[in-house]
């Protein structure tokens, strides 16, 4: 785990690198808001098999299966009334 300015600057290189070079990376990770940032294609692993693949949009907006959706909704969802 490294601190979120230097995972940050991380992210933007991967996204850089992709872009730019069209190089692939394959990037592993808990972190789907960085996946989403960054990805193409996602695939979403239980237990150490693929349960869900395919387009990062289409796969975390309308996921099929439920630890999908389960991941999806574990990610804590700004709001400025709650501290």
């Amino acid at each position: 785990m490294i601190d979120a300015s230097l995972r940050m600057s991380l992210v933007n290189l991967f996204k850089r690198l992709r872009d730019e070079l069209e190089l692939s990376i394959l990037y592993i990770t808990h972190d789907l808001a960085t996946a989403f940032y960054i990805s193409n294609r996602i695939a979403i692993m239980f237990r150490g098999g693929i349960v869900e693949m395919g387009p990062v949009e289409q796969v975390l907006t309308d996921p099929k299966r439920p630890y999908t959706r389960l991941l999806r909704d574990s990610i804590p969802k700004p709001d400025p009334r709650v501290r």
